[in-house]
């Protein structure tokens, strides 16, 4: 596919001309094994560096901004302190006892709010904009080659992993850093409905970019199925485990993790852990570590 379809999709999603695309292809395979949809074609290191920190930049608007710094402010209220203290509790340790790293941190917020929890809390990303307002806050940022050997008791990839060209060398890098019997969180968008709309792309339509997220161009390089996921952490010694639905409402052992002012807030921590971990939007799970280290 030529992706002359996709020029005003990526010209309304990047604020980009498209012609400083001009001569690239959007090529997707699908693994036989698995069913995992992956780009052929991916984005050089030139590219992926305007596309992170110019392109999408790390400028926010103003309502995220408001909620974000709410989110710090609060930590045991937030959806991220929770699925900390749902680490914890699998983990059976205290949340100031846990070493975490945050990959792929974007804006940093759980990176952040894991600091707040009392965590000794790390990140790593791609951007160096971003690793320094990191740092500026109190988180610890790493470098790539340090992760190894960092003994991290949690591991976060949120909405990270569709966006790594180099998925094999990444997750042996994650599973070096963690200490036996740590977690690897990894949370993308599901697969849904990405099939038609890479149908249309093939037709030359214009698809609907909603539906083709799970497969952006230049961004969403791998749109993942449970059992891709599965084999990779297989691959590197890394087990799938599910928390269970006490670890998850572990918060509700903690003073202040619900608050009536915040009532909306409020009765979506409450509803989110009886959500399942796969739908047809979002697809998480949890990875750990051999609990022994091997010999």
């Amino acid at each position: 596919m030529d992706g002359i379809a996709l020029g005003p999709v990526i010209a309304r999603h990047y604020a980009v001309d498209p012609v400083v695309l001009a001569g690239g292809r959007y090529r997707v395979s699908r693994c036989l094994a698995c069913a995992t949809i992956y780009h052929t074609e991916v984005a050089g290191e030139a590219l992926l560096t305007d596309l992170y920190d110019v392109w999408l930049g790390a400028a926010v608007g103003a309502a995220y901004r408001a909620e974000f710094d709410w989110l710090v402010a609060h930590p045991r209220q937030s959806r991220d302190g929770h699925e900390i203290m749902t680490a914890a509790s699998f983990l059976e340790m205290p949340l100031r006892g846990l070493k975490t790293l945050d990959y792929g941190m974007g804006q940093g917020l759980w990176a952040r709010v894991a600091l707040g929890l009392g965590a000794a809390s790390h990140g790593f990303d791609l951007s160096e904009t971003r690793m320094r307002a990191a740092r500026e806050h109190g988180v610890a940022t790493i470098g790539y080659g340090d992760i190894e050997g960092g003994r991290f008791d949690l591991v976060n990839t949120e909405q990270v992993m569709e966006h790594v060209t180099a998925v094999e060398a990444v997750m042996a890098q994650l599973s070096r850093g963690l200490r036996p019997g740590g977690l690897l969180k990894i949370a993308v968008p599901a697969q849904a409905a990405v099939d038609e709309a890479i149908a249309e792309v093939a037709s030359g339509k214009v698809p609907d970019a909603n539906r083709l997220m799970p497969a952006f161009p230049l961004e969403h390089v791998n749109a993942f199925t449970s059992a891709g996921l599965l084999a990779l952490g297989e691959r590197f010694g890394l087990q799938r485990v599910t928390p269970t639905l006490a670890q998850r409402f572990a918060f509700l052992r903690t003073a202040g993790t619900v608050s009536t002012r915040r009532p909306k807030n409020a009765v979506k921590e409450l509803v989110r852990p009886f959500i399942p971990y796969e739908s047809r939007r979002d697809l998480t799970i949890w990875l750990q570590a051999p609990v022994v280290d091997a010999g």
